[in-house]
């Protein structure tokens, strides 16, 4: 697995879901990726 870095989009409260800009990947954006519900929010 290799990590890459990326730009948060869009973030929807309600479903805990991300539309996340891989960095370096053109206008390509991932849609629907879930967020863990136990993050900090600061």
């Amino acid at each position: 697995m290799s990590l890459k870095k990326a730009i948060l989009r869009n973030f929807d409260s309600e479903n805990y879901l991300a539309t996340i800009d891989i960095i370096g990947s053109g206008k390509v954006y991932l849609e629907g990726v879930a967020v863990a519900r136990n993050l900090p929010t600061d």
